[in-house]
């Protein structure tokens, strides 16, 4: 029966003696693959792709996601207006415009705000807070009156020189004018100093700044994706900040306007993702050129191994894509792992050539004595690493799963082209003999010195082991998916700023319940756990005790109706009419502040100032004043109108939009939960998780998914580590055929595992979802690397360290080392790691591989096992 080495032997010499039939099949496959990518290439860049959609908790979401809409994929516009009135404007015209581009938005809906909100704002108050209101808008009739009459900067004058004339028997009185007074000169001073400033409304009313909640607003957008795109949601966010731009919804204009939600987040994603990649791919390029000539010394050679790699990196990507449809952004990883050990397995087998061809002038001989000296090794390698990979597949966390298939496929591929292509490649182009055995270096007599020091080798790696040992514990997992991201985009730090606040949370839970008596009552037990802020059901929108609000209202609305809405409004005023106003305000002000000693003098005196400023200016001047002062004042009197015409709130009087939020049309009610800490840090999210799901099992959300994903991550590497190293180490038992030898072939991987993440709690990496792809890579090329050691020792070469197989290990741990540097360069945070983490694992793999390894084979020399 035939040796594996000799069947090696005889495929690379059919292959050169075929040369160009294999070159043109390899150079046609390699096109076709090509064709086929650069048309169907796309990466799905949602990270909720990456857990497996069978899973309890995923299909809970689905349902919630089916039943309810606005739990779907979302565009989440967070508006902020220098004032409140200013951001209801902007959310009143932004979500007027999207709702009529039906063909892009599936819902548009008004968060906070809308007719609803205005009309029955005030029944959602305590009662104590609603007569406090009310209150407020009477005292503030004598501010109100004139302007209604006269909506103009004319009239806004007008109201303050009623309120100053009526203290004028009581200046004592002036006080309660201070605020109002205060603001309108910050307002009116910011302009005429040339600086961006809107007057609240609000405020006034309230005699308070109003806060940043009340100056927010906020609009959800349900886009209509199309898959076919590299970004489904790109013409809805495209859309939305044209109108944006259209609307001239700007700072300048009292207006920030911030896009997030899953469709935007992923949007940022693949930008981040393809910021730096162009330059950091050149950068990878050029320093792998520059390693592998060093180690080949040869641009034929070079072109040979660089064109094998390519076809090889086509076809697989092919594969993948007619396997998957789409690369995930854990799959989309291949690549460099493809390229990092295709390349191991050309170097190995281009330094063997040259050696092979110092000894036999004839390059073809050379070639395929070279496949038979390092095939078993390339074969049994590549077959470990493969198995490695496929034991990811049958996990749920799809983004390794499909890793794991494209990945070993890729490895079988790359050997194929290494002793089929690449030696046809080479007897085409030719090569000088012993190309890179010029470069041989004797490495200080490296055998000699592990031999030497064996045991103090040993014994320190034996200690690093313990140390690794104490520090695992310590290893952190984060598997928040929004650690993975760009906190520099827009889209994610304005995530991070709503999550801070547990009013604007996204990080809520959902529960889905058969009908709303069953989610009123599941509300009140929940609402009794110590981690729960609120909750909210669509029994949230009925006021409590609406009768006695209803009344205080009805009283302010009797009182204010005929100031709020006068028969006659005037017409606007001329600049001649305004300076007039502004010169008779101003002698009123000054005035009122010489009969006054107390702190309101100042406000008095200050605001006198701005208006003498204002009338000296020009009349553009003057008209930006107007607007400072008058922007949100339709919006403010809207508002109040509307508040004033309160009717109750019924169940069925619930808009329909609203309801349809909250009750599904198969019946069920949604419960959501919101958390009352910050869930920032993994051990609070699973703390308010698990107490919800203590009373509500079937949960689902954004920390669920955190939550539960984790979890699933780590039983599918617990799962698939433990099934690749049982089917890795039954290969290496049937083909070493004694323990002993699979034992010294296993512990160096395990090695460079604990030292690995030993490094990670030094320098404080956590794992996380995408770098975790470092486990399958550490035991795939480890187990390579040793393979190739043991496989030459057993063949008799005893020097290893001084070997040409050494040289080709160290040159392809550069390679691949480079190719990994790459990905810890790029922009996006989750693949930095994920090529840190591969870093830290290659440097480790390699310590132990010319240190650990040599001199565990080493003290077999002494022993007699016959296993030699």
């Amino acid at each position: 029966m035939r040796s594996v080495s000799q069947i090696v032997e005889e495929v690379v010499a059919a292959s050169v003696s075929h040369r160009k039939t294999v070159s043109a099949i390899g150079a046609l496959l390699g096109l076709l693959a090509a064709l086929y990518v650069s048309q169907f290439f796309s990466i799905r860049t949602d990270l909720d792709s990456l857990i497996s959609a069978d899973l309890p908790f995923r299909s809970g979401e689905a349902q919630v996601a089916h039943e309810f809409l606005e739990q779907a994929d979302d565009i989440a516009v967070i508006i902020d207006g220098d004032t409140p009135e200013l951001a209801e404007q902007a959310a009143a015209s932004l979500a007027d415009r999207m709702s009529r581009r039906s063909d892009l938005f599936q819902r548009v809906t008004r968060i906070n705000g809308g007719p609803f909100f205005d009309r029955e704002g005030l029944l959602f108050l305590p009662v104590a807070d609603v007569r406090k209101a009310t209150a407020k808008l009477i005292s503030a009739q004598p501010l109100l009156a004139p302007l209604a009459i006269d909506p103009s900067f004319r009239g806004l004058l007008k109201s303050v020189d009623t309120g100053i004339a009526g203290t004028a028997d009581d200046p004592t009185k002036i006080a309660a004018l201070d605020y109002p007074i205060k603001e309108i000169g910050r307002v009116l001073s910011a302009v005429a100093n040339h600086r961006s400033a809107f007057l609240s409304w609000r405020s006034l009313f309230s005699d308070r700044q109003a806060d940043p909640n009340d100056r927010r607003q906020f609009i959800e957008l349900i886009p209509k994706l199309d898959f076919s795109q590299m970004t489904p949601g790109g013409a809805a966010v495209a859309e939305v900040r044209q109108a944006v731009e259209t609307l001239q919804l700007t700072p300048d204009n009292g207006v920030r306007i911030r896009l997030t939600g899953s469709v935007p987040m992923l949007d940022d994603e693949f930008s981040t993702l393809k910021e730096t990649s162009g330059p950091i791919a050149l950068l990878a390029i050029f320093c792998m050129l520059g390693i592998l000539y060093i180690a080949l010394r040869s641009i034929r050679l070079i072109v040979c191994v660089g064109v094998t790699l390519l076809i090889g990196a086509a076809i697989t990507s092919a594969a993948g894509l007619l396997l998957f449809g789409r690369f995930n952004l854990i799959s989309v990883a291949f690549l460099p792992l493809f390229i990092g050990l295709a390349i191991d397995f050309a170097i190995q087998y281009c330094v063997r050539v040259s050696t092979e061809h110092l000894r036999e002038p004839n390059l073809g001989f050379a070639l395929s004595m070279a496949g038979g000296s390092v095939g078993r090794g390339l074969v049994l390698a590549a077959t470990a690493i493969s198995v490695g990979f496929f034991a990811f597949v049958p996990t749920h966390y799809r983004g390794v799963s499909e890793l794991g298939l494209i990945a070993g496929l890729g490895i079988v591929i790359a050997l194929c082209l290494t002793l089929t292509l690449l030696p046809a490649l080479i007897s085409l182009t030719g090569v000088p003999g012993g190309a890179s055995e010029r470069v041989v270096a004797s490495y200080f007599d490296a055998d000699k010195r592990v031999l030497r020091f064996r045991k103090e080798i040993l014994l320190g790696a034996l200690l690093l082991a313990v140390a690794a040992l104490f520090a695992v514990p310590f290893l952190r997992f984060d598997f928040d998916p929004m650690r993975m991201r760009s906190a520099k985009t827009e889209s994610v730090a304005t995530y991070l700023e709503l999550a801070r606040n547990v009013e604007t949370s996204p990080n809520t839970v959902n529960v889905l319940s058969p009908n709303l008596e069953t989610a009123t009552l599941l509300a009140e037990r929940i609402s009794a756990l110590p981690e729960v802020a609120q909750v909210v059901t669509a029994d949230s929108f009925i006021p409590k005790e609406q009768s006695v609000k209803l009344a205080l209202i009805e009283d302010a609305r009797t009182l204010l109706d005929p100031s709020l809405n006068p028969f006659d409004v005037a017409p606007s005023p001329t600049d001649a009419d305004l300076v007039k106003q502004i010169l008779e305000t101003e002698r009123h002000l000054r005035r009122a502040g010489e009969a006054v000693a107390d702190s309101s003098k100042s406000g008095l005196i200050d605001l006198a100032d701005t208006l003498a400023k204002l009338a000296d200016g020009s009349a553009d001047l003057r008209s930006k004043a107007g607007t400072a002062l008058l922007a949100g004042f339709p919006t403010a009197m809207n508002q109040v109108n509307a508040s004033l015409a309160a009717q109750p709130v019924t169940p069925s009087s619930l808009p329909m939009e609203l309801h349809r939020q909250w009750i599904s049309p198969q019946g069920h009610a949604l419960v959501q939960v919101f958390p009352k800490r910050q869930l920032l840090n993994p051990l609070v999210t699973a703390a308010f998780v698990r107490a919800v799901q203590s009373v509500a099992p079937g949960v689902c959300g954004v920390a669920v998914d955190v939550v539960e994903s984790g979890q699933t991550i780590l039983r599918a590497f617990i799962d698939a580590g433990l099934l690749s190293a049982i089917a890795i180490i039954a290969l290496l038992f049937f083909t070493l055929r004694n323990m002993l030898w699979v034992t010294v072939a296993v512990t160096p991987v395990l090695l460079s595992g604990l030292l690995m993440f030993g490094t990670c709690v030094a320098f404080g990496l956590d794992l996380n979802l995408e770098n975790l792809i470092a486990l399958p890579l550490l035991l795939g090329i480890g187990v390579a690397f040793n393979i190739y050691f043991i496989v030459e020792w057993r063949s008799g070469t005893k020097e290893l360290l001084n070997s040409s197989l050494t040289r080709a290990v160290v040159f392809s741990a550069l390679t691949t080392g480079t190719s990994f540097a790459s990905l810890s360069l790029s922009s996006h945070p989750g693949t930095a790691s994920m090529g840190m983490l591969l870093l830290i694992a290659l440097f480790w793999i390699l310590v132990t591989t010319l240190t650990v390894l040599p001199a565990l084979l080493s003290m077999l020399r002494e022993v007699d096992h016959g296993i030699a």
